[in-house]
């Protein structure tokens, strides 16, 4: 096996490859990518995101009463600032919670700049939650508005403004579908984390950026609330400590969330939770959305494939639209304690992406029935990524699988989390993918086993080492706020932009897409491209084909620049390099769609 052109033999070799593996004991394909080896995985595909210990709900410190945390304006009986959920259509939701209950929680409402912001009401209803053990109410009001218009609302309790001297907060009604003017909107994932003393100046920035970017709404890529998606965690206005109040803690989604309607994904953090009514459920409703799209947002008892054990977990996925575009938040997670025979990957993709689940079905009817739409997908685990912790997903890559069906069916853009990074992928079948999980959970490095050939532009951090990492045409980031980041995508008709954009509010790799010609197909022996080249390959090679077909489903990935004879920019093939036991290996197990696991 000396050179990349034998590999048209592939077939007749498996048998002798597997012999010499067995011969060569474990060492045998432990280097994962072409020159480059890293460290090994934990067991089963354990990664920084395992089970983490059942939360004890034990406050770090006793809640503090209003005015402990500085100066308010709102109302002390106040524990959850209003927020926006299901802003789609005529429709709008407007959440809170207080500690203080009443018959009778209300919002009252009007159009902004044309009558009193208390001309209507509508009634609220309550859900009780316990937040580090105090009793709250969980407070949402249902709207019926018009679309693409500003509206400006208050909350009661009983004759309780619980706004106080707070200015009425102003937001906008989602763009009816067939309206051609441009917008805006904000994704980012993997946050909701606090430290020791219930602090996080990074994702507090995120969020302030998130704020005053002029998005219309906001969509993540899962993982709200860490380390397990507890209310604890959501927390409150008042309550600081460890893990509590990632999320609704002062400094950080009551900056954005009273004018900037969100969608969150789901992610595998919390997914378990023996909560009356799960966290995610509860706090992020999303009822006309749902109803809407015939998606689904409830617990389902899911057993038991791959030899999981039977668990109750929420499904969360629907799809709405805004403007010319429509947008799938999807559910592709899985509970990292309960893996049986399978991985986290592999069960996600036995329950949620065969072709005969619920979801995928669901998701293939909805794709069909929206020809010729823009179209975006949102959803937890990634199709590619350089995070060595938290890898690209086999199971969602390919034509039989989600990868396939999405870019089939005209989803042109992608946004992937889990892994806490940024990287952006080169399109594969028209379909570009990005993760984007520097909302505000702790950042891990790239590159740690190579980078592939489709990342075109990725960065990481290293707290261990005090340095930034990077992949494709990426710059090495000097600081961790260069790493955190939220992604500002603009639609203006056939023309989307996509703006990265750190915590100090600084943008990065700017791409722009012109979505009007349809996605270039899929590169085949024999020729076509996904745009991944190698400097020292010729299109009129004669295995240059082969070889761009192994790049784009990242079967390859070829060496970086900067080596002996190899100038930058660029990445190389070297054509007539040994290929290794090891990297024949990781081909195959790549093309067979199995995960990659090194004794």
């Amino acid at each position: 096996m000396k050179t990349m052109g034998q590999l048209g033999r592939l077939g007749t070799l498996l048998f002798i490859l597997f012999l010499c593996i067995e011969a060569a004991g474990p060492s045998a394909g432990a280097q994962a990518t072409a020159g480059v080896s890293g460290p090994a995985p934990a067991p089963n595909g354990a990664s920084k995101e395992a089970p983490a210990p059942a939360p004890t709900d034990v406050p770090a410190k006793a809640p503090v009463a209003p005015g402990e945390t500085g100066p308010q304006a709102y109302s002390g009986a106040l524990r959850r600032y209003p927020y926006l959920t299901d802003v789609t259509g005529p429709y709008a939701t407007i959440n809170w919670a207080t500690v203080d209950t009443s018959l009778t929680g209300y919002v009252r409402w009007g159009e902004a700049g044309v009558e009193s912001c208390t001309a209507h009401t509508t009634p609220a209803g309550a859900t009780v939650i316990l937040v580090n053990r105090v009793r709250e109410y969980q407070w949402k009001a249902n709207l019926n508005l018009q679309p693409n218009t500003q509206y400006c609302y208050r909350v009661y309790l009983d004759t309780t403004d619980l706004l106080g001297s707070d200015p009425s907060p102003i937001f906008w009604t989602q763009l009816p579908p067939n309206s051609d003017q441009a917008f805006s909107f904000a994704v980012f994932g993997d946050w909701g984390m606090v430290d020791a003393n219930g602090q996080n100046p990074e994702q507090a920035a995120v969020i302030a950026q998130i704020a005053r970017s002029g998005a219309r709404f906001a969509v993540t890529t899962g993982d709200n609330g860490y380390p397990a998606g507890s209310q604890n965690n959501y927390g409150d206005l008042v309550q600081v400590g460890p893990n509590l109040s990632g999320v609704f803690g002062p400094a950080f989604w009551k900056v954005a969330g009273a004018a900037l309607p969100i969608f969150p994904a789901i992610g595998n953090h919390g997914l378990d939770r023996a909560d009356t009514t799960h966290p995610h459920l509860v706090n992020w409703p999303q009822d006309r959305t749902v109803a809407a799209s015939g998606g689904l947002y409830a617990r389902q008892t899911y057993c038991c494939l791959n030899g999981t054990a039977p668990g109750d977990y929420p499904s969360a996925w629907y799809a709405f639209d805004a403007g010319p575009a429509r947008f799938y938040v999807l559910d592709a997670a899985w509970d990292d304690a309960n893996l049986g025979t399978g991985t986290d990957y592999a069960n996600d993709y036995a329950y949620h992406w065969q072709p005969s689940s619920a979801e995928y079905q669901w998701l293939a009817r909805d794709l069909a029935a929206y020809p010729g739409t823009l179209k975006f997908a949102f959803l937890h685990y990634p199709f590619y990524s350089d995070d060595s912790t938290e890898p690209s997903d086999p199971y969602l890559q390919g034509s039989s699988s989600l990868e396939g069906l999405l870019a089939r069916n005209g989803v042109r853009l992608a946004f992937n989390g889990h892994a806490h990074i940024y990287q952006r992928n080169q399109a594969v079948n028209g379909l570009v993918s990005y993760v984007t999980g520097g909302g505000g959970g702790d950042l891990v490095p790239v590159g740690g086993r190579g980078c592939s050939a489709l990342d075109a532009y990725a960065i990481g951090w290293s707290y261990s080492s005090g340095h930034g990492s990077a992949c494709g045409s990426a710059p090495v980031p000097t600081s961790p706020s260069q790493v955190y980041h939220y992604l500002l995508v603009t639609v203006n008709g056939t023309q989307v932009t996509v703006a990265p954009t750190d915590s100090r509010g600084r943008p990065f790799d700017v791409r722009s897409y012109n979505f009007s010609s349809p996605p270039p197909p899929t590169p085949t022996p024999g020729g076509g491209t996904c745009g991944i080249s190698f400097r020292d390959v010729g299109a009129g090679q004669p295995f240059a084909p082969y070889i761009s077909w192994m790049a784009c489903r990242g079967y390859i990935s070829g060496y970086s620049c900067g080596g002996p004879g190899d100038p930058c920019p660029g990445l190389y093939f070297h054509p007539n390099a040994t290929v290794t036991r090891g990297q024949l290996l990781k081909m195959v197990v790549l093309a067979a769609g199995w995960p990659l696991v090194n004794p």
